[in-house]
C-alpha cells in the first residue's frame, strides 16, 4: 500500500477545509506536513491546522510510511503527557476520546474473535486452512514460532496473559475434556507422537535447564491439588493393562539406561536417601510391596527368580573383575560400572 499519496492526499484534502476549521473555533492542532525529525520547518506552507482526530490519523499514516521517529511519534500522541515541547492541550481528552474508542473497539473485536471460534466448525475450518498454509510454505510456521519468540522476549507478561486466558478457557464447562479428547484424538498417529518425542528431545538439549522446571511445575501441580497424582497413577495403571505396554516401557528404559549408566547410580543414591529420610515412604513401600505379593504369588516368584539372576550376574562380574570380596551389601563392588557391565551382558 503506497501510504505517502495517501497522506499527501489526506492534506491536499484537508487543507482545503483548513479555513472553515478555523472560523468554527473548534479545537484544532497544528501539524508539520514534513516533520521537523525529517527535516521540515517551521514555515506557514510546512504547518495545517487538523482536528484532533485527523491530527491522529496523520501521524498514524506517516508512522505506517516511515516507520522509525514517527513511530515513536505516534506513541507520544497516544501515551504521552498532555504537556508537549511547552504547548498546553486543553482539549487533549478529544484525543484521548480516539484512544478510548480504539481500546474498546479492540475488545469487542476481540469478543466477537472468540465468540466466532466458539464454533467447532470455524475452528476446523480454520485449523485446516493453516495446515494448508503451513504446508505450502514450510518456513512459515517457524517464522511464526520466531515471532512469538520475540513477543515472549520483549513483553514479560504476555506468557502470564495467555496462560491466565488459557486457565479461564477451561474453566468452561467440557472445554477441558474437549481439548483433552482432541489431543488423544492427535497423537493417536504414531507420525504425531514421533514429532512430539523429537521436539521436546530437542527442547531439552537446547535448554537443559527445561526439565528441571517443568519437573518442579508438576511437583507444584500435585501440590496443589491433592487429587491429580491420584488420577494420573490410575491413568498409567490403566494404560498398563493393554497388551506389551509394560514390555514397550521397560525396553525403552532399558535402551536408556544402558546409553546413561550413570542415571542409575543417580537414581539408587537420591532413593536411599529419601528412604533414610523420610521412613514412613520405606515403611509404606515394603508393606505395599508385601501386598502385591501375597494378593499374587506369581509376581513374587517372578521377583524371586529376578533376585537370583542378578546374584548370579553379580558373582559373574566379581570374577571377571578379578573381586574376591564384594563386601556386605556389595559395598566394594563398583555399582555403577556394575550397572553398565549389567546392561551390557542384558541388553547385548
Amino acid at each position: 500500500m503506497n501510504y505517502e499519496r495517501i497522506y499527501n492526499e489526506f492534506i491536499a484534502d484537508r487543507r482545503g477545509k483548513e479555513a472553515n476549521l478555523i472560523a468554527s473555533g473548534e479545537y484544532k492542532e497544528h501539524h508539520h506536513i514534513v516533520p521537523r525529525s525529517m527535516g521540515g520547518t517551521d514555515d506557514t506552507s510546512n504547518i495545517i491546522a487538523l482536528a484532533a482526530g485527523d491530527h491522529l490519523f496523520a501521524h498514524m499514516i506517516l508512522a505506517k510510511a516511515h516507520g522509525g521517529k514517527m513511530v515513536l511519534a505516534l506513541r507520544m500522541m497516544l501515551y504521552g503527557s498532555y504537556k508537549t515541547r511547552g504547548r498546553d492541550y486543553p482539549a487533549k481528552s478529544k484525543r484521548l476520546a480516539y484512544g478510548m474508542a480504539k481500546s474498546r473497539f479492540s475488545e469487542v473485536q476481540s469478543e466477537l474473535v472468540s465468540d466466532h471460534f466458539k464454533n467447532p466448525e470455524v475452528r476446523r475450518a480454520h485449523s485446516e486452512k493453516l495446515k494448508e498454509l503451513h504446508k505450502a510454505n514450510p518456513e512459515l510456521r517457524l517464522k511464526q514460532a520466531e515471532t512469538l519468540k520475540q513477543r515472549y522476549a520483549c513483553d514479560d507478561g504476555l506468557r502470564v496473559r495467555i496462560s491466565e486466558g488459557n486457565v479461564r478457557r477451561f474453566e468452561q464447562k467440557g472445554e477441558r475434556e474437549a481439548q483433552s479428547m482432541r489431543l488423544k484424538k492427535y497423537f493417536q498417529t504414531p507420525s504425531a507422537k514421533e514429532k512430539n518425542r523429537q521436539a521436546q528431545k530437542q527442547s531439552h538439549a537446547d535448554n537443559p535447564e527445561l526439565k528441571l522446571e517443568m519437573s518442579l511445575i508438576k511437583k507444584r501441580y500435585y501440590a496443589e491439588m491433592p487429587g491429580a497424582r491420584e488420577k494420573n497413577s490410575d491413568a498409567l495403571k490403566e494404560y498398563y493393562k493393554k497388551p506389551g505396554a509394560k514390555e514397550k516401557n521397560s525396553r525403552a528404559l532399558k535402551s536408556y539406561y544402558k546409553k546413561n549408566p550413570q542415571v542409575l547410580e543417580e537414581m539408587s543414591i537420591a532413593r536411599k536417601k529419601l528412604m533414610e529420610e523420610r521412613p514412613e515412604i520405606a515403611a509404606n513401600h515394603s508393606k505395599h510391596m508385601k501386598q502385591r505379593y501375597m494378593n499374587n504369588p506369581e509376581l513374587g516368584e517372578v521377583h524371586s527368580q529376578k533376585l537370583k539372576a542378578i546374584s548370579k550376574l553379580r558373582k559373574a562380574y566379581c570374577l571377571e573383575r578379578g573381586i574376591t570380596k564384594p563386601g556386605k551389601g556389595c559395598k566394594n563392588i563398583d555399582k555403577a560400572d556394575f550397572e553398565a557391565w549389567k546392561l551390557a551382558n542384558i541388553c547385548g
